[in-house]
């Protein structure tokens, strides 16, 4: 069955109340971040791209996912004490608890010198 939801707005929409707060304070970080990023879902979720893909995230039952790079959780792994993260790409962020922007924000910027750099 394929997805009808066309853009990011409707994405976040499908959610509740609470969560739509928390991915809308995302997007924002996101585009405070990196304001010239282009926006759009790929694989079913928000992607963003600049120069390239840049990150993604998506809204689960018991967690928000944010996805940039191997390289990007290396540089940061000094920041995800508490923060249950694989190698790969991956953070996985608890709607409990605050968004930890200072850390979403070193991610973007690194994978946005990542894509400067390829």
């Amino acid at each position: 069955m394929k997805s009808t939801i066309k853009d990011v707005t409707a994405y976040i929409q499908q959610f509740d109340k609470d969560k739509q707060a928390i991915l809308n304070t995302l997007r924002s970080l996101i585009f405070q971040t990196v304001p010239q990023a282009e926006e759009k879902l790929s694989w079913s979720v928000p992607t963003y791209y600049l120069n390239g893909y840049l990150i993604q995230f998506a809204a689960y039952e018991r967690h928000l996912g944010f996805y940039s790079s191997p390289a990007a959780i290396q540089h940061c792994k000094s920041m995800l004490d508490g923060i249950p993260f694989n190698n790969k790409n991956t953070i996985q962020l608890d709607y409990q608890k605050p968004l930890p922007a200072d850390l979403i924000r070193e991610l973007i910027l690194y994978r946005v010198r990542e894509n400067q750099n390829s």
